[in-house]
């Protein structure tokens, strides 16, 4: 369990938690836990290819409140950020999970297989749209990439995120998609494009549970860019007043 931080107004102690392990309340104090997933990363398109990466998709985000009736250990576990693609497909977020809360990990966007963005992460429950994370966005074929999605548009590419834009294209070689938006984070942007030249890599996502960019391609030498790596979530427990 992570350390007790400096309380925030209305609480006697916040916790932030890392990695795994069990959180011990205490009898009949009311807690308030954040859980952010993590970003996926992007897809690294194949090398002397014309199509860009997708982009990752954002991680979602759940908060709820409750009364500690024992002292029962609660088991927990933050879920790792997702890994950008070299000539493949990026890796999904992990699940984040509370007690039986579960928040997913956007998933990773399409590298050697195809150019699609990686959904966003979804919930165990059915909860408000803006909790969710926002989809990557596609790679371009011999075009430009397209923009990652807002948090809350789960399902396609919307071309609104906040985050980085879709990488440009040079010549035939298509730019990556960017990652897709979280409630706490922004997509990385797309690795442009190049014919000519050695491609570039998709950007990290940022913040929390942004999703990462997807690589740009190139069409005439082994240099297409790798897919940008998810941000990382988080797990926060508030005892509250």
């Amino acid at each position: 369990m992570g350390a007790s931080i400096y309380p925030l107004p209305g609480t006697r102690r916040v916790f932030t938690l890392t990695g795994s392990g069990s959180f011990t309340p205490t009898t009949g104090r009311r807690y308030r836990v954040s859980m952010q997933a993590p970003g996926g990363g992007g897809g690294g398109p194949t090398n002397n290819s014309t199509s860009g990466g997708g982009g990752g998709g954002g991680g979602a985000w759940r908060e709820e409140t409750f009364v500690a009736v024992d002292s029962a250990p609660i088991s927990y576990s933050l879920g790792s950020p997702g890994v950008g693609g070299t000539e493949g497909n990026g890796t999904a977020g992990g699940d984040t999970r509370f007690g039986s809360w579960v928040v997913a990990g956007g998933l990773g966007g399409l590298g050697a297989g195809g150019t699609s963005g990686g959904a966003g992460g979804t919930l165990a429950l059915s909860l408000t749209s803006p909790n969710l994370g926002g989809a990557g966005g596609n790679g371009g074929a011999s075009v430009s990439g397209s923009k990652g999605s807002r948090a809350g548009f789960s399902t396609g590419a919307n071309d609104n995120g906040l985050g980085g834009n879709g990488g440009a294209s040079v010549g035939s070689a298509g730019g990556g998609g960017a990652g897709g938006d979280s409630p706490h984070g922004l997509g990385g942007t797309g690795g442009a494009g190049n014919n000519v030249a050695a491609a570039t890599a998709g950007s990290a996502g940022t913040g929390y549970g942004g999703g990462g960019g997807g690589g740009g391609a190139c069409s005439v030498a082994n240099t297409s860019g790798r897919g940008g790596d998810g941000a990382p979530g988080f797990l926060r427990v508030e005892e509250l007043l």
